[in-house]
């Protein structure tokens, strides 16, 4: 479980990564964009800022609900509950 929790991190923080590398050149391409809407190049440069920013916020989507839904996830969300559970019991009189 313990490894399977790294690997998953280390995916995790792999896609976060690029995800947030490709949101920031989205933000510059926005930002060139409104410097150039008025040329011929503002209307393409927009688009793309656009396409990029959304396939940037759907990769982190996607991204976190597998992570949500992976079973080594599960079981370690049910190894902590349990050992609340027990640590609970244990401290009764």
């Amino acid at each position: 479980v313990a490894q399977a929790l790294e690997d998953n991190t280390s995916r995790h923080n792999k896609v976060g990564l690029g995800s947030s590398a490709t949101g920031v050149m989205a933000g510059g391409l926005g930002v060139a964009a409104a410097v150039t809407i008025l040329t011929p190049v503002g209307p393409p440069l927009l688009l793309a800022s656009i396409l990029f920013g959304g396939s940037a916020t759907a990769v982190n989507a996607s991204s976190e609900a597998v992570n949500y839904r992976c079973e080594p996830n599960k079981m370690a969300d049910r190894i902590l509950t349990l050992h609340s559970v027990i640590m609970c019991i244990s401290r009764l009189p």
